[in-house]
């Protein structure tokens, strides 16, 4: 049987950009028909390639392009373009360039529509120009004000709530 050939940087790169989701050595081992000894060089290369930024770690060992999006992540509203569609971006962005494009899909829960700087958990769907997403759930902001007295405790001082109910 014939041995295949080994694939480059960019034909793993280009892999796992084509492939939705995060992608696995052994999704690219099974891809590129790689024996045992390859599975190995693919590892080390696998390694190389994440500390060089070209692929982004991610949990159980899976890689993913950094330049793109999981399909559930935190938005956050930013706008509404010329044509009236509401754009979001996502909460945390680490890739090298602008993050893509996301536009909402319409909201079908009795919470009602979000405006600038909402943010949502989402259900992302790549689209030709960047994503699509659903609201999942809102995500509540954090109290702007506290309320409560300070009293110092072992040398620091603490905010203690009025509320009993609210300790935290």
């Amino acid at each position: 049987m014939a041995r295949s050939p080994f694939p480059s940087k960019q034909q793993i790169v280009d892999f796992v950009r084509d492939t939705p989701g995060r992608v696995g050595k052994r999704e690219i081992a099974r891809a590129f028909k790689l024996d045992v000894d390859q599975k190995r060089l693919l590892k080390s290369v696998l390694k190389e390639m994440k500390s060089e930024g070209m692929l982004d770690a991610g949990r159980r060992k899976q890689v993913s392009d950094p330049n793109s999006l999981p399909n559930v992540c935190i938005i956050e509203i930013s706008g509404v373009d010329i044509d009236g569609e509401v754009l979001a971006k996502p909460a945390k962005w680490e890739g090298d360039i602008d993050p893509p494009t996301i536009y909402m899909s319409p909201i079908r829960t009795k919470t009602g529509a979000l405006g600038i700087g909402d943010r949502a958990l989402a259900r992302l769907k790549p689209v030709d120009d960047g994503y699509e997403a659903e609201v999942i759930r809102p995500i509540a902001a954090a109290p702007s004000d506290v309320l409560g007295i300070v009293v110092q405790v072992e040398g620091e001082r603490r905010i203690q709530p009025i509320e009993k109910r609210n300790r935290n």
